[in-house]
């Protein structure tokens, strides 16, 4: 076992959780603390079949099922390979359970395993950073800020700000423009919309401002990006 399955599971040791490891084509290759109950729910649940349907990115993923049974996974790289790190299932309303029920203190296990997973690839990304970007893809059309985002996770600026560049390689406001300017060529490919249109559709509060921001990401602008594609 490499150093980073290794480290994950010297962190579980310290909790009585249920866990099992898979490896890049869904079979397991750890588990522990799995007693007769948890074996039989996560054999019943099809659970391994549900990921697979699944579209994974480097992030924490929480699949929840009937009667509160909960499972929750990460993806993860180990050596260049994606690996799955599967914590359940848990049932979050059963306080007589001897594993985790609580949300919140999932939450930052998962945070803590995510920093020990940083330590030996730079793949991973935080849950911060995965929560901010999955929020951006459901509502870059919206007015966004970074205030908005921190005020919605409870996350406090500075350290959102750190985190999210030493993710992502960029500023929140780069990466968010970046994908709304993503988005126009879209609407700039595929439909006879005007500037001002795709400017409001994708987040943009005016034109002028979408046009200069498209051109510094693509190095021309929106009207010459629809010619050169119409050609």
């Amino acid at each position: 076992m490499s150093t980073s399955l290794s480290s994950i599971t010297d962190f579980f040791n310290f909790f009585n959780l249920p866990i099992s490891i898979l490896d890049n084509n869904f079979s397991i290759i750890y588990k522990r603390c799995y007693e007769e109950k948890e074996q039989q729910l996560f054999d019943e649940l099809n659970i391994i079949e549900d990921l697979k349907n699944l579209n994974f990115k480097p992030s924490r993923i929480q699949l929840d099922y009937e009667d509160d049974i909960t499972i929750t996974t990460i993806l993860f790289y180990d050596n260049k390979k994606p690996m799955f790190l599967v914590i359940g299932p848990y049932k979050s309303t059963d306080t007589n359970a001897n594993f985790v029920t609580n949300s919140d203190y999932l939450y930052h296990l998962t945070s803590l395993i995510t920093n020990i997973l940083n330590i030996n690839s730079a793949n991973i990304t935080s849950p911060v950073v995965s929560r901010a970007i999955d929020y951006i893809e459901e509502k870059y059309s919206d007015s966004i800020t970074m205030d908005d985002i921190c005020s919605e996770f409870n996350i406090n600026k500075c350290y959102f700000c750190s985190v999210f560049k030493n993710k992502t390689g960029t500023t929140f406001v780069n990466y968010l423009n970046n994908y709304r300017v993503e988005k126009s060529k879209e609407l700039l490919q595929s439909t006879s919309l005007s500037l001002l249109d795709i400017s409001i559709a994708v987040g943009f509060n005016n034109q002028s401002y979408y046009s200069t921001i498209f051109k510094k990401f693509v190095d021309m602008t929106p009207l010459e990006y629809r010619y050169n594609f119409s050609k």
